[in-house]
């Protein structure tokens, strides 16, 4: 399925999966993000020759991270891209609501030749709760039901997993992680996430990232998918 998945996911309070959170200039929120760069987790798109990364690679490597191989730093998710975010209010006494999610397409284009690698590591989780496809021109969300197996093992892992329902209220001592995963087969796509909220009798919107950047994600139609075992199999 092509699109961005989004889940509700409260960790529990000895979890910290995020990056230190940075302020939003322009709001009463704070927003923390990880790329879920796992190779467990997430494939990675190069755009280098499979024969480029046989000779680049040592064969028996260990990491923890696609982006831990200074060869891959030219790549980007493939086919699908997690990303964790947390959203932080700026005060104890004032809560934030977050009314709603939308994803803003930057660039499309077709999808590049290269290389996709996916670690051999047992089947993850996947928790399906809204789907936004980044192949429509104007993406939305659509709710989908959530497993009892999925909330189970998340249960199992000390985090809530809900669907996703609007609005949700943040304070500076009551935060949300949502577990965005952007999927597409169909085009080499970079976007940002912005989250509606209101406060205090304002609105505004908060975008992910806040840095100018943007998220990307290739789809894997002109690349051969490549296990990352002590020897490199294509097919």
């Amino acid at each position: 399925m092509r699109g961005l998945e989004i889940a509700l996911v409260v960790f529990a309070d000895d979890d910290d999966p995020q990056q230190p959170a940075a302020a939003d200039a322009t709001g009463p929120l704070l927003a923390a993000v990880q790329p879920v760069t796992d190779p467990c987790r997430s494939d990675w798109f190069t755009p280098k020759s499979v024969e480029q990364v046989r000779a680049l690679r040592s064969g028996d490597e260990a990491f923890r991270s696609w982006t831990d191989l200074d060869y891959l730093a030219d790549g980007a998710f493939a086919n699908h891209g997690p990303v964790l975010v947390t959203l932080q209010g700026l005060h104890a006494d004032r809560s934030v609501t977050i009314t709603d999610i939308a994803v803003e397409v930057i660039a499309r284009n077709p999808p590049p030749q290269g290389t996709v690698l996916d670690a051999p590591c047992a089947d993850t989780e996947l928790y399906r709760y809204a789907v936004i496809d980044l192949d429509k021109p104007q993406p939305k969300a659509v709710g989908e039901p959530v497993s009892a197996d999925a909330a189970e093992q998340a249960r199992l892992k000390g985090w809530r997993v809900d669907p996703i329902s609007f609005p949700y209220e943040i304070t500076s001592t009551d935060a949300e992680t949502f577990l965005l995963s952007a999927r597409t087969a169909s085009c080499d796509c970079s976007f940002v996430v912005h989250f509606e909220w209101s406060a205090a009798g304002q609105t505004g919107r908060l975008t992910v990232p806040d840095n100018g950047k943007s998220f990307r994600v290739v789809g894997g139609a002109n690349a051969p998918r490549c296990r990352t075992d002590q020897v490199l199999e294509c097919r």
